[in-house]
């Protein structure tokens, strides 16, 4: 799992693609076959979960902790100054052809409804035998143009399978429309350590 300079994509000062840095996709997703699917607003969703599957939970996340490093020390960042968010489950998003996700920045609600703004997200691609469904970073300003549109014009990514894009959570994103085939990620973030312990 080492990062190869040659392999790597940057996105401005916002992040960058490690380019076939998930070496395991395919076998990933034989045994996500077997798992229970729940109904998600772009598809479905498969969770993770570390308690009842340890050694693929923590498979999966060492490559996101090895390409968190590598951002760490390309960005001038201690990496013992983070935690990693989600520590008792991944989630895995199948999408399904029409699905997209409007202009936004990385947080989510806890369980006590606060507001939890990420620091770096990372996702893993899964597959690449889809149409559409491209990751945009914004540009700066830019008006937002409607969703069924590509979108403004900023930094599109083109996912591959094995693909890991790593970046600021407060980079503003959106995903167009995927027109077909399975677009597959499970993703993970990072956050400052102490930024939202009481």
């Amino acid at each position: 799992m080492k990062v190869d300079k040659r392999d790597i994509i940057k996105i401005s000062d916002i992040g960058f693609v490690l380019k076939n840095f998930y070496t395991d996709s395919d076998n990933t997703l034989e045994k996500f076959s077997s798992f229970p699917k729940q109904p998600y607003r772009i598809g479905e969703q498969i969770r993770v979960d570390a308690q009842h599957h340890i050694d693929l939970f923590n498979s999966i996340n060492s490559f996101f902790i090895k390409a968190f490093q590598f951002y760490c020390k390309e960005n001038n960042l201690r990496y013992k100054d983070y935690i990693i968010n989600n520590q008792e489950a991944l989630s895995v998003i199948i999408w399904e052809p029409g699905g997209s996700i409007g202009s936004h920045t990385d947080s989510y609600k806890n369980e006590n409804d606060q507001i939890i703004e990420t620091d770096i997200s990372a996702i893993i691609y899964l597959t690449e035998d889809f149409e559409g469904a491209n990751f945009v970073f914004e540009k700066e300003g830019a008006e937002k143009e409607k969703e069924e549109d590509t979108g403004p014009a900023g930094t599109s990514i083109v996912p591959k399978k094995g693909d890991l894009l790593i970046f600021r959570s407060n980079a503003p994103h959106h995903v167009n429309k995927l027109v077909s085939g399975r677009r597959i990620t499970v993703s993970q973030a990072f956050i400052k350590r102490g930024k939202y312990e009481i």
